[in-house]
């Protein structure tokens, strides 16, 4: 069953509505992302899963190969476990700051077609493949969009971090 995408890409799309350029380039802490940082990897991440997808659907190559038990649980409970994950500090500064909101929405709007062609491609898929994650082990073409979905979805407890710290940081003692 293909998992609703289009609530969490709205979610994504309302909050670039609702954010300013400052929103977009305040960093909560050192070594920590921007709004505009998160919206970037979620793009980012978020083509790369459909690709392997797209990927999976041309061949059937691995097709009897698994997921970690990790993963299997992720997807049973649809959902990344709520923890936080502490990523190198260098990275960050690798990851593009975007703070032009009209590019920002471009962007979103590409992958919510993306998105659509995909729920298209996945329910008249001829071929079954998977491709490998690289800690969660194989994926098929349906597991990769259900993963981009958890992904986005997994960041909003992010988004919430960096706004409620800018909230803070902005109120007038």
């Amino acid at each position: 069953m293909i998992v609703a995408f289009e609530p969490t890409i709205r979610e994504w799309q309302s909050i670039l509505e609702s954010a300013t350029t400052d929103q977009l380039k305040f960093r909560p802490a050192p070594g920590e992302w921007t709004l505009g940082q998160l919206f970037v990897h979620i793009l980012e991440e978020s083509n790369h899963f459909l690709s392997e997808a797209q990927k999976c659907m041309q061949h059937d190559l691995n097709r009897e190969q698994k997921m970690t038990a990790e993963a299997e649980a992720m997807f049973a409970q649809n959902e990344f476990p709520d923890i936080r994950i502490k990523g190198d500090p260098a990275h960050v500064e690798k990851v593009l700051q975007i703070d032009n909101i009209q590019h920002l929405a471009f962007l979103i709007g590409d992958l919510k077609n993306k998105v659509s062609e995909m729920e298209k491609a996945i329910l008249n898929q001829k071929h079954f493949g998977k491709t490998q994650h690289p800690g969660l082990g194989f994926f098929d073409a349906l597991e990769w969009y259900q993963y981009t979905e958890m992904h986005m979805r997994h960041h909003l407890r992010q988004k919430d971090r960096i706004l409620k710290s800018w909230q803070d940081h902005h109120l007038i003692p």
